[in-house]
């Protein structure tokens, strides 16, 4: 009786210490798991920064009006077009505004960027060499009413940030031209012709606040309005 009372109480032993493990095996599974979701979770908010900040310019750009300032507002265009900036008319349930979308530097705003070596994967650029301060800029929004625009006057205009995490001076825009009297088209970073360009090009890259890691995105944006022309003098 002795015996099988001493077997007993090991089988309750090994039992313990089986179920303590298990125990502790689960909770690091756990743990984990709620760390990977934690982590994607964070990942998964600057992607829908991303597609939001980037639809809605394209949206934008595909829904701009022209207006002939000719006449009325001499010197005035509908689109205007830079390699770092534009401002183009849109009808909202408001009346006409100028929307303008350019970049903005917070003040001490950046991220720190730690280089992890020549490794690659998709469109994300991954730099070599040790971390540096990669400074990021706001990806902003403003707004104008038409007859506030046409009388110089802004302090009425709306503006929001749209994203937060746009690598400094990385956003580009260009405009497709017709190459003189042929029929290739290509790209340059002004817009002078006082009509809208048929396509506008959007180029900016995004950092990842976890990996802290470049991605490059790009957007060409078919315009219903506008026109492929010959650049007038002065489009560089």
């Amino acid at each position: 009786m002795k015996n099988k009372r001493a077997f007993t109480l090991l089988e309750l032993l090994l039992g313990l210490m089986l179920f303590a493990l298990i125990g502790v095996t689960a909770y690091s599974v756990f743990s984990s798991a709620i760390s990977l979701r934690n982590r994607a979770g964070g990942q998964g908010d600057i992607y829908k920064e991303i597609l939001w900040s980037v639809e809605g310019m394209s949206r934008e750009l595909e829904n701009m009006v022209f207006y002939d300032f000719t006449n009325s507002y001499p010197g005035m265009t509908a689109f205007y077009g830079e390699a770092s900036e534009i401002s183009f008319l849109n009808s909202t349930d408001d009346g006409l505004k100028v929307i303008r979308y350019y970049l903005s530097d917070p003040d001490g705003g950046s991220v720190y960027e730690v280089n992890v070596g020549a490794t690659h994967q998709g469109n994300v650029t991954v730099r070599e060499g040790s971390s540096e301060e990669r400074p990021v800029s706001y990806l902003i929004r403003e707004e104008i009413p038409f007859i506030d625009f046409v009388n110089k006057r802004q302090d009425s205009s709306y503006v929001e940030i749209i994203s937060r995490n746009v690598s400094r001076g990385s956003l580009r825009f260009s405009f497709a031209y017709k190459e003189s009297d042929e029929e290739a088209y290509g790209y340059k970073n002004v817009w002078v012709n006082n009509y809208n360009p048929s396509v506008v090009r959007i180029q900016m890259d995004y950092v990842l606040p976890e990996t802290n890691q470049l991605l490059p995105v790009e957007r060409s944006v078919l315009v219903p309005t506008g026109y492929v022309g010959a650049p007038e003098e002065g489009a560089g």
